[in-house]
C-alpha cells in the first residue's frame, strides 16, 4: 500500500509527540469517587503537589505497567490509564469509576486481559475484552479498553505493537485509507487487527513506531468530529 499524504515528511519526534502527549487531570475528582486505597499509590503523589489540573504522560502511564502484578496494582493501573483518557471532565470520570463499581471482580478481568495482552497478542486481549470475551467489562468499550492494552503492553507484546482505536482513529482511517468503517465502538477484532498491521506498516515506511502513526490519525480525526 503506498503511504497515505498524511505521512508525507519527515516523522515527529516521537519522544515528544508521543511519550510526553500529557493531559491534564483532577486527582480529587477520582479521590472523591473511590476508595482511596485503590489509587493512592500512583494518584495522591499528584494530589499532594497541590496543583489543581496536573498533567499526566503516556509515558508515565506505560512505565506504570511494569508494575503491575496483583489485582490491587491492575486496578490502579486502571485508573492511572483512565486518567489521561478522560482528563477533567467529571461526568467521564464517573463513567470510569462504572467500570469498577458495577463490574463483578472487575480487577481480576482488568489483570487477566493485561497479562493476555503481555503474553500473547493485543488483538487477543482486545478480543478478550470485547462483548462475548471473558474479560468484558460492561461501561468499558473499545475507546478505553485500546488504551488498557496499548499502555499496558506496548513494552511487552509479543507480537504487533498494540495501538489506542477510537472513533477519531476510525474517522481517519476511512478517510485516508478508505475502509468505510462504521463510527461506532464495535469495531471486530479483524479490525483492529487490519488496524495494527497498517500502523506498522505506514510505520516503517514513515521511519517511526507505530504510536506517532496512530496520535498522526487521531489528530487527524478531530476534522471529522
Amino acid at each position: 500500500m503506498t503511504l497515505p499524504s498524511l505521512f508525507c515528511g519527515p516523522p515527529p519526534d516521537r519522544e515528544t509527540f508521543v511519550q510526553q502527549h500529557s493531559i491534564p487531570f483532577s486527582p480529587e475528582h477520582w479521590l472523591n469517587r473511590l476508595p482511596e486505597s485503590w489509587m493512592y499509590d500512583l494518584l495522591g503523589e499528584y494530589a499532594s503537589h497541590g496543583q489543581t489540573w496536573p498533567r499526566i504522560s503516556r509515558q508515565t502511564v506505560i512505565d506504570t505497567a511494569s508494575q503491575i502484578n496483583t489485582v490491587r496494582e491492575a486496578v490502579q493501573f486502571y485508573v492511572m490509564a483512565s486518567a489521561w483518557g478522560v482528563g477533567v471532565n467529571q461526568r467521564f470520570v464517573t463513567r470510569r469509576v462504572w467500570v469498577l463499581t458495577r463490574n463483578e471482580n472487575a480487577g481480576e478481568r482488568l489483570l487477566a486481559g493485561l497479562r493476555i495482552a503481555q503474553q500473547t497478542s493485543a488483538v487477543a486481549a482486545y478480543t478478550s475484552f470485547r462483548h462475548g470475551g471473558p474479560n468484558r467489562l460492561v461501561h468499558l468499550g473499545p475507546g478505553f479498553f485500546t488504551k488498557i492494552v496499548y499502555f499496558g503492553s506496548w513494552d511487552d507484546s509479543p507480537a504487533r505493537r498494540p495501538l489506542i482505536l477510537d472513533r477519531f482513529v476510525a474517522a481517519a482511517l476511512n478517510d485516508v485509507a478508505g475502509l468505510g468503517w462504521a463510527p461506532t465502538w464495535n469495531w471486530s477484532p479483524a479490525q483492529y487487527g487490519q488496524y495494527l498491521d497498517l500502523a506498522a506498516e505506514w510505520a516503517s515506511k514513515w521511519g517511526t513506531q507505530p504510536d506517532v502513526v496512530e496520535k498522526t490519525l487521531f489528530d487527524h480525526g478531530h476534522l471529522f468530529k
